[in-house]
């Protein structure tokens, strides 16, 4: 029993710990530049976000435009009807990532 909670703990302080990224770091980390992009489903391509909420991405050699916001440190991708995914976004080494690491960012060179 003393295990379990012992891990319980660990992992709710843990969560608690991460922090989203702000939105000055959005804009000046994230906003117009390229990244590759992974879910765990399995899907993943190349993205850009611009400042004025729309993107670009394609989902395995498939080019879409969707649109993104980013309120209160959560940022949401909207890619149309019933097709949307709000995350916390932290940073990540060079790139950034959905605070439960379902979603990665990879700057591309």
């Amino acid at each position: 029993m003393f295990k379990i909670v012992t891990l319980f703990l660990l992992a709710a302080t843990t969560s608690a710990a991460a922090q989203g990224i702000t939105s000055s770091e959005l804009r000046d980390g994230f906003l117009g530049e390229r990244f590759q992009w992974k879910h765990v489903a399995g899907v993943g391509g190349e993205t850009i976000h611009n400042a004025d909420g729309t993107m670009t991405y394609d989902s395995d050699g498939v080019v879409r435009d969707a649109r993104w916001t980013f309120s209160d440190g959560t940022f949401c991708v909207n890619a149309g009807e019933n097709d949307e995914l709000c995350i916390t976004l932290v940073a990540n080494g060079d790139g950034f990532a959905a605070e439960d690491g379902s979603l990665t960012y990879a700057p591309i060179e």
